[in-house]
C-alpha cells in the first residue's frame, strides 16, 4: 500500500506515514469523492493532522496517496487512526456566487470572460 503524505495549504510537507492499514477512495469524474484511511494508532499522524486543522484560519490538511489527493474533514482516534475526507474538487463547492446581472459586470458579456470574472472575484482572498 502506498504511503500517505500530509501537506498544509502552503504545500509544505508535514509528515509521511508508510504504515497505512487500509485506504478506501471513491473518486468521481465530475463530482466530489471521499476517502477513508486507517493507520496505526501509535503514529504521529493524528497529532499532525489535528494541529494543522483550523477551518476558521484556512488551515486545512491535504492528504496525498499516490496520484490521489484529498482534503481532511475529520479524524477519529480509537484502536487505530481513521482519517476521513473529500477529494479536492469539494473546495469548489464551498464557494457561493451571488446572483448577478451580466449588464452590470465590468466585462464583456462573452460567457468565458464572465466566468473568469466571477471565479476570480470568488477566489480573490
Amino acid at each position: 500500500m502506498e504511503d500517505i503524505r500530509i501537506y498544509n495549504t502552503d504545500f509544505k510537507l508535514l509528515h509521511i506515514d508508510n504504515n497505512v492499514i487500509s485506504s478506501n477512495w471513491t473518486v468521481y469524474f465530475n463530482s466530489v469523492g471521499t476517502f477513508e484511511i486507517h493507520t496505526l494508532a501509535d503514529r504521529d499522524t493524528a497529532e499532525i493532522i489535528l494541529n494543522n486543522m483550523d477551518w476558521e484560519n484556512n488551515k486545512i490538511p491535504v492528504i496525498v496517496q499516490g496520484d490521489l489527493q484529498g482534503i481532511v474533514t475529520a479524524v477519529r482516534l480509537g484502536e487505530d487512526v481513521a482519517i476521513y475526507g473529500k477529494t479536492c474538487n469539494w473546495l469548489l463547492s464551498r464557494k457561493v456566487v451571488p446572483k448577478f446581472i451580466t449588464s452590470d459586470l465590468p466585462v464583456k458579456c462573452n460567457p468565458e470572460e464572465v466566468a473568469r470574472y466571477i471565479v476570480s472575484n470568488a477566489f480573490s482572498e
